[in-house]
């Protein structure tokens, strides 16, 4: 799944969680990542990261963190 082809909604949390990478250099937690992403609750938040997963932007790392893929940099085409 190509950028060009994630929902809006789905490339909008992708922006927040790149925003977030640059200043953290990790992926936050679920509970971190609700307020941020706009969602009410972790059920949400797992929703978006499986489907990043999916697509390839994230990948599993240590433990249960999740870490962003060679794709998760990629700049999305215009």
């Amino acid at each position: 799944m190509a950028n060009s082809t994630l929902s809006p909604a789905a490339r909008q949390h992708l922006a927040t969680l790149r925003k977030l990478w640059v200043t953290e250099r990790t992926i936050p937690t679920m509970e971190e990542l609700a307020p941020a992403l706009g969602l009410a609750g972790k059920s949400g938040v797992h929703r978006v990261l499986h489907n990043l997963l999916r697509a390839g932007y994230l990948a599993p790392g240590s433990g249960k963190r999740l870490m962003p893929t060679e794709k998760f940099f990629e700049l999305p085409v215009l």
